[in-house]
């Protein structure tokens, strides 16, 4: 099974002020999404400032952000998009507004399914999408803060052993001066594993050729799913540079 995690970069064209430029952004996040489809060609992806688009909704298990314009054309949100295959061979249960009630302080930015095989065996999987301020002090508190939210214990408490968390946390393991320390070590005690295994840049946004990078974009499982997980890598961002600032995380399982 072949699962991503990608933010796919749709998000505030409304600031954009000209038709033209608001057609032409729309047109080249559906053309992300043709090749996300068609090239990746993902069994799981995990989705985050992605617009719903019409062609692939009944595909998508998705919450607007709640920072998102209403409007279909300009909103995004995350998602978790499951492909034919997966939908006809698992059942699927979207577990989003049991664990993340709608209006809630982060609403918007996570969505929780289940998958039960034909054998009773349940798989949880989580794309998430922190909220931040920039890359202040005050965003650090933000983001810390719906990091803890995600992962309190009520939650991991409840579902099982086998789960895959993944999504742009907006976090640096190696960056921001250790500033976000706590925050593995609080996944890794709590039996996270990351599918890659060195840090290596994912994001692209302001800093592309600067000495300093951000690996934002993670894919963890528990440490129960250690022998399930065959292949993992980023891809080089020159195969998605045109179409988002993020590249995309890969890994492969049973």
């Amino acid at each position: 099974m072949k699962i991503i995690t990608w933010n796919m970069h749709y998000c505030n064209y409304h600031a954009f002020q000209s038709k033209e430029l608001h057609e032409y952004h729309y047109l080249n996040h559906l053309s992300a999404w043709e090749f996300m489809i068609k090239k990746v060609k993902p069994d799981i992806a995990l989705l985050q400032e992605v617009n719903p688009v019409r062609k692939y909704s009944d595909n998508l298990i998705y919450q607007k952000s709640h920072t998102s314009e209403d409007e279909q054309i300009f909103q995004w949100g995350t998602g978790i998009y499951i492909s034919q295959q997966i939908k006809d061979t698992y059942k699927i249960i979207d577990l989003t507004e049991e664990f993340f009630p709608r209006n809630s302080k982060y609403d918007g930015k996570s969505v929780l399914i289940k998958m039960t095989t034909s054998d009773k065996k349940d798989l949880f999987i989580l794309s998430l999408h922190t909220d931040t301020k920039g890359y202040s002090n005050e965003s650090k508190d933000i983001t810390v803060d719906h990091l803890n939210y995600i992962f309190r214990d009520e939650i991991i408490q409840k579902i099982g052993t086998n789960y895959i968390v993944g999504g742009d946390f907006n976090i640096d393991e190696k960056m921001y001066n250790g500033k976000y320390d706590g925050i593995f070590k609080n996944l890794y005690d709590k039996g996270f594993i990351s599918v890659v295994d060195k840090p290596m840049q994912t994001f692209y946004g302001d800093n592309c050729g600067n000495q300093s990078y951000f690996m934002d974009d993670y894919i963890f499982i528990n440490n129960s799913m250690i022998n399930y997980n065959k292949k993992s890598f980023i891809w080089n961002y020159g195969l998605v540079k045109s179409y988002s600032d993020h590249t995309i995380v890969e890994t492969n399982i049973f």
